[in-house]
Protein backbone atom coordinates (compact mmCIF):
# COMPACT_ATOMS: atom_id res chain seq x y z
CA UNK A 1 0.00 0.00 0.00
CA UNK A 2 2.96 2.50 1.00
CA UNK A 3 4.21 2.31 -2.47
CA UNK A 4 1.62 3.56 -4.56
CA UNK A 5 0.69 5.96 -2.28
CA UNK A 6 3.92 7.55 -2.65
CA UNK A 7 2.77 7.55 -6.62
CA UNK A 8 0.04 9.85 -5.36
CA UNK A 9 2.28 12.07 -3.36
CA UNK A 10 5.62 12.13 -5.94
CA UNK A 11 3.58 12.06 -9.28
CA UNK A 12 0.83 14.05 -7.90
CA UNK A 13 0.94 16.18 -5.27
CA UNK A 14 4.55 17.21 -5.68
CA UNK A 15 5.44 17.28 -9.58
CA UNK A 16 1.94 17.95 -11.24
CA UNK A 17 0.06 20.14 -8.76
CA UNK A 18 3.10 21.82 -6.91
CA UNK A 19 5.50 22.24 -9.53
CA UNK A 20 3.39 21.59 -12.93
CA UNK A 21 6.32 19.79 -13.92
CA UNK A 22 3.69 17.76 -16.89
CA UNK A 23 -0.14 17.90 -18.03
CA UNK A 24 -1.97 14.77 -16.79
CA UNK A 25 -5.67 13.74 -18.58
CA UNK A 26 -8.26 14.04 -15.87
CA UNK A 27 -8.45 10.33 -15.52
CA UNK A 28 -5.28 10.25 -14.79
CA UNK A 29 -5.64 13.31 -12.02
CA UNK A 30 -8.60 11.59 -10.35
CA UNK A 31 -6.19 8.18 -9.60
CA UNK A 32 -3.48 10.38 -8.29
CA UNK A 33 -5.76 12.61 -6.27
CA UNK A 34 -7.05 9.14 -5.12
CA UNK A 35 -3.11 7.32 -4.20
CA UNK A 36 -2.61 10.78 -2.58
CA UNK A 37 -5.55 10.76 -0.64
CA UNK A 38 -4.75 7.35 0.91
CA UNK A 39 -1.03 8.38 2.37
CA UNK A 40 -3.23 10.77 4.52
CA UNK A 41 -0.88 13.50 4.18
CA UNK A 42 -3.27 16.24 4.07
CA UNK A 43 -5.77 17.15 0.86
CA UNK A 44 -3.84 16.71 -2.84
CA UNK A 45 -4.51 20.97 -3.09
CA UNK A 46 -3.13 21.51 0.76
CA UNK A 47 -0.10 19.20 -0.09
CA UNK A 48 0.95 21.24 -2.92
CA UNK A 49 0.53 24.86 -1.53
CA UNK A 50 2.74 23.93 1.79
CA UNK A 51 5.24 22.22 -0.70
CA UNK A 52 5.60 25.60 -2.40
CA UNK A 53 5.37 27.80 0.14
CA UNK A 54 8.00 25.55 1.51
CA UNK A 55 10.14 26.62 -1.39
CA UNK A 56 9.38 30.43 -1.07
CA UNK A 57 10.18 30.16 2.50
CA UNK A 58 12.45 27.32 2.93
CA UNK A 59 13.71 27.18 6.39
CA UNK A 60 12.13 30.42 8.06
CA UNK A 61 9.59 30.41 10.54
CA UNK A 62 6.79 30.56 7.28
CA UNK A 63 8.31 27.02 6.14
CA UNK A 64 5.64 24.52 6.93
CA UNK A 65 8.01 21.46 7.19
CA UNK A 66 11.29 24.28 8.27
CA UNK A 67 14.02 21.81 9.20
CA UNK A 68 15.26 24.10 11.71
CA UNK A 69 12.75 22.63 13.97
CA UNK A 70 13.92 18.83 14.15
CA UNK A 71 13.69 16.32 12.15
CA UNK A 72 10.65 14.78 13.40
CA UNK A 73 8.83 17.80 12.39
CA UNK A 74 9.96 18.31 9.39
CA UNK A 75 9.16 14.95 8.49
CA UNK A 76 5.88 14.25 9.96
CA UNK A 77 5.56 17.02 12.77
CA UNK A 78 4.36 19.31 10.25
CA UNK A 79 0.88 17.35 8.85
CA UNK A 80 -0.08 18.02 13.06
CA UNK A 81 0.30 21.39 13.49
CA UNK A 82 -1.64 24.64 12.01
CA UNK A 83 0.05 26.53 9.27
CA UNK A 84 2.03 29.71 10.65
CA UNK A 85 0.62 32.90 9.28
CA UNK A 86 3.96 34.49 8.47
Amino acid sequence: MYHITIIGITAGAHRLWSHRSYKAKFPLQVILIVLNSMAFQNTTLTWARDHRVHHKCSDTNGDPHNANRGFFFSHMGWLMTKKSDE
